[in-house]
C-alpha cells in the first residue's frame, strides 16, 4: 500500500508533496491511518504546531472524534497512536473529504504503491 501526502499552508499554497511506501499495511483503511500518523509524526519533526488533515475514511474521522466507528483493532491502535501525538500540536484538526476532493493524494498513494521498491519522494517548493 501507498501512501500520498501534500502539505499546504493555511492560504492553501502548495509547500510540499510527497510518497511513502507502506508495505505493511493491510488493507487501505490500514494505509490510511498510517498515513495520517505519518503525517502527524513529519509535522512534530518539522516544528509545525498548527495541522489540519484531510482524510477519504470517514471512519478515521469519526473515530478520532470519539464517534462509533467500524474500524479494524489495527487500525484503532494506529489511530490512538496518532491522537497521543497529536497532544504535541497547539491545533489539530482532521476532517472528511470526499475522494474526488482529495484526489491529489489519492494518485501520489497509488504512485507509491507502484513503486513500492523504490525510496521514498518528497518534492518541495
Amino acid at each position: 500500500m501507498g501512501l500520498g501526502l501534500i502539505l499546504r499552508n493555511s492560504n492553501e499554497i502548495f509547500l510540499n508533496a510527497g510518497t511513502k511506501s507502506s508495505n505493511y499495511a493491510a488493507s487501505s483503511e490500514e494505509a490510511e491511518c498510517k498515513g495520517i500518523l505519518y503525517a502527524t509524526q513529519w509535522g512534530t519533526e518539522k516544528g509545525v504546531t498548527h495541522l489540519e488533515l484531510e482524510t477519504d475514511c470517514k471512519g478515521v474521522v469519526d473515530y478520532l472524534m470519539g464517534k462509533p466507528s467500524n474500524l479494524s483493532w489495527r487500525s484503532s491502535n494506529i489511530l490512538d497512536e496518532v491522537a497521543l501525538g497529536g497532544q504535541l500540536y497547539e491545533h489539530l484538526h482532521i476532517s472528511f473529504s470526499k475522494r474526488i476532493g482529495n484526489s491529489a493524494a489519492h494518485l501520489l498513494a497509488h504512485h507509491a504503491n507502484l513503486s513500492s521498491l523504490l525510496p521514498d519522494s518528497f518534492v518541495a517548493m
